[in-house]
């Protein structure tokens, strides 16, 4: 998930600034990096253990070690061997995996854990996170706009529409970070119900923002900086609970 959450500040900063067609651009630079550095990156261990080849899962693990003596890594490469069930003797019958039964898959403590995971991930998709992330700018200038119709020209008082963009994507980065920090001392449990709990009041805030400026409510003015705070809100509600977890959890 933090690829996610960068890749969207990645774009949000220079959208500003350059156009859509450059930004595509720009945007596949990373890939292009990571590309290129697939090609120095040695394979797993243990899938080269799985294919019998001991050299190379040594060599392998060294590296991504740092390690400079094989003595170093070797009982490492030992529970690598046993946990993949692999044998280096070449006389040796190939293992085979086992298959599972349909029945198997409809046991109940599997049917449980799968429809946990299923509802978190359905919630993620419909919590309005892709609401935020694709038409930030354009709730911004919805809220700006002295007529409530979204101009483009508009702007805030004190901040701009797409400042207030680049403002939200910075703090789910922030969030993610947070949420590396918190999940292992506070627990899942509690991080997904505050996370839900935010969620619910920074959106029913910004919802409240646009109904009172439906309704040309004498309020308006004075709580211009909600929609700001809100989203912002959202980010990191979203971002320490129902953003990674549940790919945690799957």
């Amino acid at each position: 998930r933090d690829r996610d959450v960068t890749g969207v500040q990645t774009c949000a900063l220079p959208i500003s600034f350059v156009s859509w067609q450059a930004l595509t651009f720009l945007g596949a630079i990373v890939p292009v990096v990571y590309a290129a550095g697939l090609f120095y990156l040695p394979e797993s261990p243990v899938y080269l253990l799985s294919k019998r080849k001991k050299k190379r899962a040594t060599r392998a693990l060294m590296w991504f070690r740092g390690a400079e003596y094989k003595d170093q890594v070797e009982p490492e490469l030992v529970l690598m061997r046993a946990a993949c069930a692999c044998t280096l003797d070449k006389k040796a019958p190939r293992s085979r995996p086992r298959r599972l039964k349909l029945a198997e898959y409809l046991a109940p403590d599997i049917l449980k854990a799968t429809s946990v995971c299923m509802v978190l991930m359905f919630l993620q998709q419909f919590s309005g996170i892709n609401a935020v992330v694709f038409y930030a700018v354009t709730i911004f200038q919805a809220a700006a706009s002295a007529d409530g119709e979204g101009d483009a020209e508009a702007g805030s008082e004190s901040v701009s529409p797409n400042l207030a963009s680049i403002i939200v994507s910075t703090v789910f980065v922030i969030g993610v970070l947070l949420f590396t920090f918190l999940v292992e001392r506070i627990g899942r449990r509690p991080l997904l119900l505050l996370s839900e709990g935010m969620t619910v009041i920074s959106l029913s805030c910004i919802g409240y923002f646009f109904y009172a400026k439906a309704r040309a409510d004498p309020i308006v003015p004075f709580i211009s900086w909600l929609p700001l705070v809100s989203l912002v809100v959202f980010a990191i509600a979203f971002n320490i609970g129902y953003g990674p977890l549940p790919w945690l959890l799957m």
